[in-house]
């Protein structure tokens, strides 16, 4: 399954991503954080990657990237740490409803799928989803808190 990466900083207590993913998500996900903040999170259960003195949400995503590189991850994904899945609450309709952590695989293996053919795929937030019913699937479409990617080509590429 691919990797899971969550930047987080000041939220030791309140890890919302983290309980949203699943069970089986959170076994290969990690939090991204500061290093004071590592031994709360590892004392709270969640896998944590120290990232030092780096700062700022671009500098972070960046060192991520750099970092899957180096762990020669060819796709993965780079949540934000207060996110709260939905999906269609019916086929026919554009309203949401709150996803179940079941669900959750169903979730990342399509966008496993997707960065066989896309350097860079996401969900569309919320408030966005209504404007391209009943489609589901878009290109070009905003993307701002979940983002899946292939590392090694945005490396090469230099393009974070």
């Amino acid at each position: 399954m691919i990797p899971i990466y969550i930047p987080t900083r000041g939220r030791i207590n309140k890890q919302t991503t983290w309980q949203s993913i699943g069970p089986e998500a959170r076994e290969r996900a990690v939090l991204v954080c500061p290093q004071e903040e590592v031994q709360a999170h590892i004392n709270n259960g969640r896998h944590c990657l120290n990232r030092g003195d780096v700062k700022g949400i671009n500098n972070v995503r960046q060192f991520i990237v750099d970092h899957a590189v180096e762990r020669g991850h060819d796709k993965v994904l780079i949540l934000d740490d207060d996110l709260v899945f939905g999906r269609r609450a019916m086929p026919d309709a554009p309203n949401l409803r709150k996803t179940t952590q079941e669900e959750m695989h169903e979730l990342w293996e399509r966008m496993d799928r997707m960065l066989n053919s896309y350097v860079h795929v996401g969900l569309s937030p919320r408030q966005m989803n209504d404007k391209h019913f009943p489609h589901l699937f878009k290109e070009g479409m905003r993307q701002n808190a979940v983002h899946g990617i292939q590392p090694k080509v945005l490396h090469k590429e230099n393009t974070v």
